[in-house]
């Protein structure tokens, strides 16, 4: 995957917190593989169940708040250094990625 691209989404898994599932679902678009589809699941889920927590805790003024703060700073920290890893390996089903489509030539077909 072009560098561009790997920064591009560990931002977007860093920047904007709960949405430290959206590197994986690209991939799990893209790469169609059952590993990437697992890793979607666990960051969405993470995500799920911190929103749910930032819910039942809101406007709360004791330390529980602090604690939900942080495991969602966590969770935003290890989606983006997991997005880095995942995006830079290359799929063993697929050559393609979902954008960068490598030009086929006739003898491909043959």
């Amino acid at each position: 995957m072009h560098p561009i691209k790997r920064i591009a989404w560990t931002i977007t898994a860093l920047g904007f917190g709960l949405t430290g599932w959206a590197p994986f679902l690209y991939l799990a678009l893209a790469r169609k593989t059952p590993t990437d589809r697992r890793d979607l699941a666990i960051h969405a889920s993470a995500s799920v169940v911190i929103f749910a927590a930032m819910l039942a805790v809101a406007d709360r003024r004791d330390n529980v708040s602090a604690i939900v703060g942080f495991l969602m700073c966590v969770a935003a920290i290890a989606a983006a250094i997991h997005a880095w890893v995942s995006l830079g390996r290359t799929s063993a089903a697929t050559k393609d990625d979902a954008v960068t489509v490598t030009p086929r030539t006739g003898a491909d077909y043959l």
